[in-house]
């Protein structure tokens, strides 16, 4: 779906003026888990969770100010959106995991897997809004992987694959809050390393995640 930003840019006649939004910015601990689950038990890595991003309301979506700069085409979906979320592509190169360290057990079999993750796009099949922010989204997903076997063998490749995010946030409208959430999906290495030879195609990516969020109101110029 087109973002009501996108939307907006596309206007150029209506008098410019002034909306308010808001910058979601979140930080917080995560797992994550990437192999196959027929090769042994996994070893979990830590790690950090990022976001940042754009988020307006549903009260400002439908205001004059936003309807009369948006062509008339695209005001009956606008309307019918319960709020935007909006991550500029320089942002969107961000990474949203960052893996630190692997945490060893005894059961673990595969190799340990560091990962650094992202999303590029999105989009939601579950989306609410009223009280708690609930989100399903469908994404697809790539991941810079640091590896290394049960021998020793070091090695970095990347993991190309789709995920769900289940997601729940406290309210938007509070200056600060929570939200806990995670993804999970399956997907190929591209090319084989030495460090991953002997091991089962494809991998699952699964991890959690909990975020301290701080949004902080700012006024945006149409």
């Amino acid at each position: 779906m087109m973002s009501p930003l996108m939307l907006l840019a596309l206007a150029s006649t209506a008098e410019a003026g002034k909306v308010p939004a808001t910058v979601n910015i979140g930080v917080g601990p995560t797992v994550a888990l990437l192999g196959n689950p027929l090769d042994g038990a996994m070893t979990p890595s830590v790690g950090v969770s990022l976001q940042a991003e754009g988020w307006v309301s549903k009260k400002t979506l439908r205001s004059k100010k936003v309807m009369k700069r948006v062509p008339k085409q695209y005001r009956g979906m606008v309307k019918g959106m319960p709020d935007a979320h909006v991550t500029p592509l320089p942002v969107m190169l961000i990474p949203d995991i960052v893996g630190i360290v692997p945490v060893q057990t005894k059961s673990a079999t595969g190799p340990t897997v560091v990962p650094v993750s992202w999303s590029p796009i999105s989009a939601s099949f579950v989306h609410n809004v009223g009280g708690p922010h609930v989100s399903i989204d469908v994404q697809p997903r790539l991941s810079w992987l640091r590896l290394e076997d049960t021998v020793g063998t070091k090695a970095n490749t990347a993991w190309l694959g789709a995920t769900l995010q289940p997601e729940v946030q406290s309210d938007m409208t509070r200056r600060v809050g929570m939200a806990v959430g995670g993804h999970v999906g399956a997907g190929w290495v591209p090319e084989p390393t030495t460090a991953l030879q002997g091991y089962t195609a494809p991998w699952m990516h699964a991890d959690g995640y909990a975020r301290l969020q701080v949004r902080v109101p700012i006024e945006v110029s149409m």
